[in-house]
C-alpha cells in the first residue's frame, strides 16, 4: 500500500502545481485585460478630444472663410478685391509675368 499511497500523493501534487498555474496564468490575464481596457478607455477619451477640437476648427474655418470676414480681414489689411472674392495683387516692377 506503500507505492499506491506515493502515487497518489504524486498525482495530488500535479494537480496542485496544475492548479497553481492555472491559476498564475489566469491573475497575468485578467491583469492585462484591465490594463488594455485602461489604454482603450484613455484612446476614447482622446478621440473625443480631438473630435471636439475638428469641430472646434471646422467653425473657426467656416468663420474665417465667410465672405463678410474675409472682407472685413482684406480692407484691414488694405488688399482690393476683385467681384469673384478673389485677391487682385500688385504686378511688382521688372515681373516677368505680364
Amino acid at each position: 500500500m506503500g507505492r499506491a499511497g506515493s502515487g497518489r500523493g504524486v498525482r495530488i501534487s500535479l494537480i496542485i502545481v496544475a492548479l497553481a498555474a492555472i491559476a498564475v496564468g489566469l491573475v497575468h490575464l485578467r491583469r492585462e485585460q484591465t490594463r488594455v481596457a485602461y489604454q482603450t478607455q484613455r484612446a476614447q477619451i482622446r478621440q473625443v478630444e480631438l473630435r471636439r477640437r475638428l469641430c472646434d476648427q471646422q467653425v473657426e474655418l467656416g468663420r474665417l472663410t465667410n465672405p463678410q470676414c474675409v472682407r472685413r480681414r482684406a480692407s484691414q489689411l488694405d488688399i482690393a478685391l476683385t467681384d469673384q472674392g478673389t485677391v487682385r495683387t500688385a504686378q511688382a516692377p521688372g515681373d516677368a509675368r505680364r
